[in-house]
């Protein structure tokens, strides 16, 4: 075994965990791992005489609070993220459901009020085409608001 591989083990052995029994012929054959862990009994001893300081009387409270408010901010913006993306859905439900019923012939529509809505759907078409990498990215904007609120509800759980 080299000092490399037993340099990890020093730490465990200095505070009186078991190590395997290679690394324990190896601090008995190295001077310098015997000097790691001389060094490291010594940590390990004053850091347990050392008196543990008492935190304020509103530290854990307000440690607490912060983090609260950091996960609020958090959550925030993902539940922003998750309407936008709810609402564009319920937007389209309702379109097709309106598109259904035109073409079932429930619903009459003037032609003069059809060639405006192709119109203007075809001016849209058109303008979404030249934008889209800006559609591109804001739809991948959204897909990864949707994954963040997804994956944050399976962590709280």
């Amino acid at each position: 075994m080299t000092c490399d591989e037993a340099n990890p083990f020093i730490e465990a052995a200095a505070v009186g965990e078991p190590v395997d029994a290679s690394v324990e012929a190896h601090l008995a054959d190295c001077r310098a791992c015997r000097g790691r862990l001389a060094l490291a009994r010594r940590i390990d001893l004053s850091l347990q005489q050392r008196p543990v300081p008492e935190p304020p009387a509103a530290f854990t409270t307000g440690v607490m609070r912060r983090l609260r408010d950091e996960r609020w901010q958090a959550e925030r913006v993902i539940d922003f993220g998750f309407n936008v993306a709810v609402a564009l859905g319920a937007l389209i439900i309702v379109a097709g459901l309106g598109g259904l019923a035109w073409r079932l012939g429930l619903v009459h529509v003037n032609e003069e009020v059809v060639k405006l809505i192709v119109t203007t759907g075809a001016t849209l078409a058109r303008r979404a085409a030249s934008d889209a990498r800006v559609l591109m990215a804001g739809m991948l904007l959204v897909s990864t608001a949707v994954a963040l609120w997804w994956w944050s509800e399976e962590e709280a759980l």
